[in-house]
């Protein structure tokens, strides 16, 4: 794939949504949960914090070890209050123009979320709340940053691009980078949002920038 020619964003993006496309398919949770926090305004709370949970169950958050596993879906009713917060209204759908701007509030709502999580999970664990459970949280529920799981992570560092841990500087580098290929990703994102007008659903930028770099890892390890 040439991952830094339009081909090859488009590419990538449509052999995602392919599985989008499967009907019942896992990958379908995320389009139900961001359609029903687009609402923002006047969500019932309960509704919310279904979905989400449903989301993660089938992104495989609740799997293994993971805290939540040992939870029910009323321990994200903190979590919903925070991102249907106003003040956070500005992250939903985030633009590539917007990202730089509103770059330290996002950071600031990534923060909030974390210690809501580790208060309500108890958690010790080194490290506190994991990037991954944090971005899919945000990016089902906001659709404002990529989920950084170990594909993305892979595609990433494939790209050249840092990753040491969730912070400013290295989701930066992600937005220098979409901005330099900005018309693949808008070309890629036009032709995903033409495919799935009958779900009403509106992909925003940084789910189909989450699809590329989710491919080009995934590539990657099915290659090794």
């Amino acid at each position: 794939m040439n991952a830094l020619g339009g081909e090859g964003i488009r590419e990538a993006v449509s052999n995602y949504y392919a599985y989008v496309r499967e009907p019942n398919h896992r990958y379908r949770s995320w389009e139900h949960c961001y359609r029903f926090f687009s609402q923002r305004a006047d969500i019932d709370r309960d509704r919310a914090c279904l979905h989400l949970g449903f989301y993660l169950a089938s992104w495989g958050m609740l799997r293994g070890s993971t805290k939540l596993l040992q939870k029910d879906y009323k321990v994200h009713e903190e979590a919903v209050d925070i991102i249907l917060s106003p003040q956070y209204d500005c992250l939903h759908g985030l633009p590539l123009e917007n990202a730089c701007i509103l770059q330290s509030h996002l950071f600031s709502l990534i923060s909030n979320l974390r210690e809501a999580y580790r208060i309500l999970l108890l958690t010790e664990i080194r490290g506190g709340i994991s990037d991954t459970l944090i971005t899919k949280i945000l990016l089902g529920t906001m659709g404002c940053i990529p989920a950084y799981d170990r594909f993305l992570v892979r595609g990433l560092r494939d790209a050249g691009l840092p990753y040491s841990g969730l912070k400013q500087r290295n989701f930066s580098k992600i937005i220098e980078y979409c901005n330099i290929h900005q018309e693949c990703f808008n070309l890629a994102r036009s032709e995903v949002n033409q495919s799935s007008q009958k779900e009403e659903v509106n992909y925003p930028i940084m789910k189909v920038v989450d699809m590329y770099f989710w491919m080009r890892g995934a590539n990657l390890a099915a290659s090794n």
